[in-house]
């Protein structure tokens, strides 16, 4: 998780470029917006992407007229980071534009300027896992420690969601962190699947456990919760449950 924040972050930080050959002489329209075009070469001149693949996605109008959006993505090593940027008649901005102390933001799903993973690297398996809304048609997994706060706050919630993802319980217990919390992500998952947990269910509830944990490894996750879609986009919370209020 921390490498996907890392990331992210640094690609939203606020930049702004005066836009090159963007002047409006005598006689000629004036361009209302700098293209796609025109701002993808400045983020390659001023080494945005720092070598990696940039690639156009698409343009969108935001909430202030006066601005528009344009959606790129850097690829780096199987990961796709969202760049927005805004763009007027002359400037681009990287990231982040506020206009009269409120934040612009482009007219699009959010799960569309979220980090996006190759989800081709682990199996990402169903059978037997805890699941809630099994009957919406979209799937997201959640990677879960039985010990983490935030963790338990959205499984506590979690019986009563009924948003558009079916959600698929992931195993990922953070051993360093929490001593012992891979026994107790067994015993959790055990006990889903048998109120008794004889030796035989253990032993299942267990072998998931690892699966799980090779996934989440393969995928690079490094901290919980951690919310993937079907499609492999990287979700910071689950949509329609809130955040935990800070005390």
């Amino acid at each position: 998780m921390k490498k996907f924040v890392f990331l992210f972050l640094c690609l939203t930080i606020a930049v702004c470029i005066t836009a090159i050959a963007h002047a409006a002489t005598k006689g000629t329209p004036v361009q209302r917006f700098v293209s796609a075009e025109e701002t993808m070469k400045v983020l390659q001149k001023m080494g945005i992407a720092q070598g990696d693949q940039l690639t156009f996605v698409r343009s969108v109008a935001t909430g202030d007229k006066q601005w528009q959006s344009h959606l790129f993505t850097v690829d780096q090593r199987g990961t796709s980071m969202p760049l927005v940027t805004y763009v007027n008649n002359r400037d681009i901005v990287v990231g982040i534009l506020i206009r009269d102390g409120k934040l612009v933001v482009p007219k699009m799903p959010i799960e569309e300027i979220q980090p996006r993973i190759d989800i081709s690297k682990a199996k990402l398996t169903q059978e037997g896992r805890i699941t809630f809304n099994p009957n919406a048609k979209e799937v997201i997994y959640m990677f879960t420690d039985p010990d983490s706060s935030y963790c338990q706050y959205i499984e506590k919630a979690l019986p009563n969601y009924s948003g558009k993802y079916k959600v698929i319980v992931k195993q990922f217990p953070l051993e360093q962190v929490h001593p012992g919390a891979t026994n107790r992500s067994i015993d959790k998952l055990c006990a889903s699947m048998n109120k008794t947990c004889d030796a035989q269910a253990r032993q299942y509830a267990a072998q998931l456990v690892q699966e799980d944990l090779q996934e989440g490894t393969a995928l690079g996750i490094d901290g919980v919760p951690f919310f993937l879609t079907q499609n492999g986009t990287v979700l910071h919370q689950l949509p329609d449950i809130a955040k935990p209020k800070k005390k």
